[in-house]
C-alpha cells in the first residue's frame, strides 16, 4: 500500500512559498547580487543547502520570484477585463485597477519593478525569459486593444495606440514614486483622477493644436 505524508508535503509546498515570499522582498530591496542564499534561507529558519530542495539554482528561485509577482498582479489586472464592456469602460477600469494594484501592493510592486529591470533576466534560461516577456506582453496587448477601440469610437484610426497604451501604462507604474498612504488623496481618488489623465491622453489629437 502507498503511504502518502500529507504533512510532509504542506510543510514542504509551505516553505517553498515562504522562500518565494522571502526572495521577492529581498531581491526587491537589495537587488540579486546582494542577496545571498544564506540570506534568503535565514529568513525563513533553514539551512542555504536546503533552498535547493525547493529551487535548482539562486537563479531558479529568482526567475520564480518575478513570474509569480507577474503572475500576480496579471490575476487581479489584466484578467479582470470584460470585453463585452464599452471601450473607455474598459480604459477606466484597467487603469483604476492597475493604481489600486500599485498601491495596494506597493511593496511587492516596488520589488517586482526593480527585478524585471534586473541583468540578471538575461541570464535565465529561454523558457524563463519567455515566460516573464509573456506576462508583461499581456497587459501591453490589452491595454493597445482597448485604446484601439476607444479611438476607433472616436472615428479615429489606431495609428499611435501602442504609443498611448505605453504612455498610460508608464504614468500608472510610476504612481508608487509620489504617493503617500499617509497622504490627501486615497487609492481610489487617485484611480479616477489617472483615469481621466488616461481619457485626455486618448482624445488629445481630438483637441485645437496651437497655432
Amino acid at each position: 500500500m502507498l503511504v502518502v505524508n500529507v504533512e510532509a508535503g504542506a510543510q514542504r509546498s509551505d516553505t517553498r512559498e515562504r522562500l518565494l515570499e522571502a526572495a521577492i522582498e529581498l531581491f526587491g530591496n537589495n537587488g540579486f547580487g546582494s542577496t545571498s542564499l544564506r540570506d534568503l534561507a535565514s529568513d525563513v529558519g533553514l539551512k542555504a543547502p536546503a533552498i535547493y530542495n525547493h529551487f535548482k539554482s539562486k537563479e531558479d528561485l529568482f526567475a520564480v520570484a518575478v513570474t509569480t509577482t507577474l503572475d500576480h498582479f496579471h490575476q487581479k489586472v489584466v484578467l479582470v477585463d470584460d470585453p463585452t464592456n464599452p471601450p473607455f469602460a474598459r480604459l477606466e477600469g484597467l487603469v483604476s485597477r492597475h493604481v489600486v494594484y500599485q498601491i495596494e501592493n506597493s511593496r511587492r510592486a516596488k520589488a517586482n519593478d526593480r527585478m524585471i529591470e534586473s541583468h540578471v533576466i538575461e541570464r535565465l534560461s529561454p523558457t524563463q525569459k519567455e515566460g516573464i516577456r509573456r506576462l508583461l506582453r499581456a497587459y501591453l496587448d490589452l491595454m493597445t486593444d482597448i485604446v484601439s477601440a476607444c479611438l476607433r469610437e472616436l472615428g479615429r484610426e489606431p495609428v499611435d495606440a501602442r504609443l498611448i497604451a505605453l504612455a498610460i501604462g508608464s504614468m500608472c507604474d510610476k504612481v508608487l514614486d509620489w504617493y503617500r498612504p499617509n497622504g490627501r488623496y486615497d487609492a481610489q481618488r487617485v484611480a479616477r483622477h489617472y483615469s481621466r489623465l488616461a481619457y485626455g491622453m486618448v482624445i488629445v489629437e481630438d483637441m485645437p493644436q496651437p497655432a
